[in-house]
């Protein structure tokens, strides 16, 4: 195959977010997959510094600003005052979008992509204009109508400017060739709620940066791992609770947690809960991804309860570190985890199950622990450049497909 140039279109990417998301995450080894491969691969991401262009391991990034007129911050801040925000916060989407489509277009008739991929996540790929033609991919790295009864900052007063963004970012689905999903549970979401095809193309999987030697001070030489966004959604809320009822039967269990939280109150909330016992919870924050991997590899097994998810970047890691992954039977987590293989399923939300998976795994009963770990046969499928000649061979067969295949009814 001849080299191709590959443009992603997207909000995030991780050069303006050192910890970043899935989404950036996934860019980066997608990108440098292509590129190792031969191909060309151009990067327009969203920034809230100045506008610049930085060549990123061989990869052309493009950070605008996308017409905002104040960081994101504030209108965070602003939310706190003005009920309904969250319609500036659209406002603020398709001002990115349209940046992204301008500083694609002139790419794109200087020299023309072979291949496009945008995300639907705020919207980015929402005002491309494709000419000359290419194939046009999507991934639904957002599924936010499912955040609507897990996310507690989303109350009655905002509920309805939060459908607006939802439907938005749903509707973005109509105006491409093909649209995908890192996971089936997603990807079946959307047929079944909004008639909506969407097909499954796994992710690349692989450490990109060696584990540093380096270990955070006070951490315990035994302990079980719960990190990356720390927030209801992805099940902290439901481990916090778990704890108290796990320290019951084994009152030595340490937890350690690493990542960015929802609210700076987060943590001061949670240690309230936990009394006495909270010094046995290490809080690390955000780490740089050396330290994290170094942190990961030396876990008992990652605790991810996630309520919904879509093949979270944070149980892939865990996996390729052969660190068995205590997660929900459901929510994505079970496309990746193989139970009594490679880590336990418990029942999404269920504090007292997750505690006892949690007491197990501290008196090291299942076999799934150090040596008795099975890779889960779902990594194979992810190896990096599998995933990306998968999303080649999807490109190329999103121009085959008759048109009310491809698109959403």
């Amino acid at each position: 195959m001849r080299p191709l140039r590959i443009a992603f279109i997207t909000n995030e990417f991780i050069t303006g977010l050192p910890n970043a998301g899935g989404l950036g995450n996934y860019l980066n080894r997608m990108s440098q997959t292509l590129h190792s491969a031969g191909h060309e691969v151009e990067i327009f991401t969203l920034t809230d510094g100045f506008p610049h262009t930085r060549d990123h391991h061989g990869v052309r990034v493009q950070s605008l600003r996308g017409g905002r007129i104040l960081p994101k911050r504030f209108y965070r801040y602003l939310g706190m005052y003005i009920k309904r925000f969250r319609f500036t916060q659209l406002d603020n989407w398709r001002y990115g979008a349209r940046a992204l489509a301008h500083a694609f277009a002139r790419r794109h008739r200087l020299r023309p992509f072979d291949l496009v991929q945008s995300t639907n996540c705020g919207l980015a790929g929402s005002a491309l204009r494709i000419d000359p033609p290419a194939p046009h991919l999507m991934r639904m790295s957002s599924a936010r109508d499912l955040w609507l009864n897990t996310d507690r900052k989303i109350t009655d007063e905002t509920r309805l400017a939060y459908e607006r963004l939802c439907q938005a970012e749903r509707e973005c689905i109509d105006f491409v060739d093909l649209a995908y999903a890192p996971s089936q549970f997603i990807a079946d979401y959307f047929e079944q709620q909004h008639g909506k095809h969407v097909h499954v193309l796994r992710p690349p999987a692989c450490i990109e940066v060696k584990p540093s030697k380096d270990l955070p001070p006070d951490l315990p030489p035994r302990y079980l791992l719960h990190f990356g966004t720390l927030m209801r959604r992805k099940g902290t809320d439901v481990l916090a609770k778990a704890l108290p009822i796990a320290w019951q039967s084994a009152p030595g269990l340490c937890v350690v947690m690493a990542g960015r939280t929802s609210s700076p109150s987060l943590i001061d909330r949670y240690r309230q809960l936990w009394g006495e016992r909270a010094r046995q919870v290490i809080w690390l924050g955000a780490l740089k991804k050396p330290q994290l991997y170094a942190v990961l590899s030396r876990a008992m097994a990652s605790v991810l309860p996630s309520l919904v998810d879509n093949l979270p970047n944070t149980a892939i890691e865990s996996l390729l570190f052969n660190v068995p992954v205590i997660g929900s039977n459901g929510a994505s987590i079970d496309e990746l985890v193989e139970d009594g293989r490679s880590g336990k399923l418990v029942p999404i939300g269920d504090s007292e199950a997750l505690a006892d998976a949690m007491v197990r795994t501290w008196r090291r009963e299942p076999n799934w622990l150090g040596a008795g770990f099975q890779r889960p046969a779902i990594l194979d499928e992810m190896q990096p450049e599998r995933a990306a000649e998968n999303l080649i061979q999807l490109a190329l067969a999103s121009q085959t497909e008759p048109s009310d295949e491809r698109r959403a009814a």
